[in-house]
């Protein structure tokens, strides 16, 4: 919604991805826009990256000399993507939401994306290309769509994209970039004014796996607190919650306001305390639109006095062993990935490590949690299959473990023969008694309010199929032995 020029400064990291190191040295980095690093050589040779004009001002590449200037100077490419807002501007006229009350894209930029789709992906391509032309094997950073939430808002004409449609359409310009630009990575921008529960929910729709790192995206993002930038709402996204949340290093940026503006260099990201305070929180970069004169002295100063990113690491990254356990109603845990299990029983999966990192879930019927440990109460025959847990360790490495719950259809119940002289079970379905011959059963099962659904009488052993009839589910099954209840207990009957 916002026209900015953005130039990044990263604090400086060396971030491993997929294995290769997109910074050469494990540091806490800066950078600054490509024309004033290409006008001042002292900031050139501090900085470790540049940004430059926005990716989409044309339907075709045109920006080949900013990425030129990036590969002579050996400096990585960070830059913004704002591909459908300009293309929208050019076809239709619309602008950000606030430069026009009426025709802009908030109101009519999910229409736009519905019946311009494929042209949206044909200019992602085309960028793609003209990056890898120059850049080869050198890696790029796309910064992916500023505001593209704008584009799922209930304003818009014909309804607002959804969480999944917005998703999908994400997915789909990576892979076109990707396809065409094997070396780039991605960045998503955050929302630093939406509390942490619509955060969750949007970027979960997303897909963050696809994303290296995030960006705040906003000139007044600060650097004294431990909120992004508005601080109006304890809800409301802080740094070290946003690294925890996501497991994505931050880009921060400063020095610009609304449309782009310039408000000058930002002191307050030259606080040493500031930054050390930050880089523990898990920002890595940072972007001032309009350094000072004597920014590139400042950056030498303070090399030295920062630690390294948490997120920065000399040594690949090493995925974390995960040992599964299981634990079935009130008994022990037992270290397996594999039970079986009576239906109506209580189940908890409890993997470890037991500290650190963050946990994803993923199971039958569309199961998914996000603690260690998951319980199941009185678990259905249809819960029965698999189910995957996977472990990002703090260096961010990934690891899976594979549980297989095997959860059998009935629940049995029985009185053992040596009590009553006979004993009664149920399993699929099936109703058996055994014991001494000659003796009479009555077997009734109701349902749980009382209403009679089955009645036999029995003698001796018996086989015998329940009423098809009977839908699955929790009855109640009662046993008379001449006139005298010898059994009373709950079953639960499969489909």
């Amino acid at each position: 919604m916002i026209t900015r020029v953005i130039p990044f400064l990263l604090l400086s990291l060396c971030i491993s991805v997929n294995g290769q190191n997109i910074f050469p040295d494990c540091r806490f980095h800066f950078g600054t826009d490509w024309e004033k690093a290409r006008n001042n050589n002292a900031l050139m040779q501090q900085v470790d990256y540049l940004t430059g004009p926005w990716i989409g001002t044309s339907e075709t590449f045109n920006i080949g000399e900013y990425y030129e200037v990036c590969r002579n100077n050996n400096k990585v490419p960070v830059n913004h993507t704002y591909i459908i807002a300009f293309a929208a501007r050019r076809d239709m006229g619309l602008q950000d939401c606030n430069v026009d009350e009426n025709n802009n894209l908030c109101r009519r930029g999910a229409k736009y994306i519905r019946q311009n789709r494929a042209k949206i992906l044909n200019i992602y391509a085309d960028f793609a290309r003209g990056v890898n032309n120059i850049m080869g094997n050198k890696p790029s950073v796309w910064l992916m769509e500023a505001d593209f939430t704008q584009y799922t808002l209930d304003m818009q004409e014909g309804g607002g994209l959804s969480y999944q449609e917005a998703g999908q359409l994400m997915k789909d310009m990576i892979s076109t970039i990707k396809s065409n630009c094997p070396s780039a990575y991605f960045s998503i921008d955050i929302s630093p004014w939406r509390d942490t529960t619509w955060q969750k929910n949007w970027y979960g729709a997303l897909g963050m796996d696809q994303f290296s790192f995030i960006h705040t995206s906003g000139g007044s993002s600060r650097g004294d607190t431990e909120f992004i930038s508005d601080s109006w709402s304890p809800s409301l996204p802080k740094w070290a919650w946003t690294y925890r949340t996501f497991r994505k290093p931050i880009f921060a940026d400063a020095g610009y306001g609304v449309g782009g503006a310039g408000t000058g260099h930002d002191s307050r990201w030259d606080d040493i305390n500031n930054l050390r305070n930050r880089i523990n929180d898990g920002v890595l970069g940072l972007a001032q639109v309009n350094p000072a004169s004597n920014w590139a002295n400042t950056i030498s100063s303070l090399r030295s006095q920062l630690p390294k990113p948490s997120s920065c690491s000399d040594q690949p990254c090493t995925p974390s062993s995960i040992t599964p356990h299981i634990q079935i109603n009130s008994e022990a845990w037992q270290q397996t990935a594999e039970k079986s299990v009576n239906a109506g029983s209580s189940v908890k999966f409890g993997p470890h490590p037991t500290s650190g990192g963050s946990w994803s879930w993923s199971g039958p019927g569309g199961f998914s949690a996000s603690t260690r440990e998951v319980s199941l109460t009185n678990i259905r025959v249809d819960q029965g299959g698999e189910y995957t847990a996977t472990y990002t360790n703090d260096q961010g490495c990934k690891s899976t473990q594979k549980f297989k719950l095997t959860v059998n259809p009935v629940v049995s119940a029985n009185i053992p023969e040596g009590k009553a002289g006979f004993s009664v079970s149920i399993n699929n379905n099936i109703l058996r008694t055994t014991g001494n011959a000659g003796i009479n059963l009555m077997v009734s099962l109701y349902t749980l309010k009382g209403e009679l659904v089955f009645r036999k009488n029995l003698t001796g052993q018996a086989v015998l199929p329940l009423a098809s009839e009977l839908i699955g589910g929790s009855y109640l099954l009662e046993v008379k032995k001449a006139g005298r209840v010898v059994l009373k207990n709950r079953v639960l009957l499969a489909d």
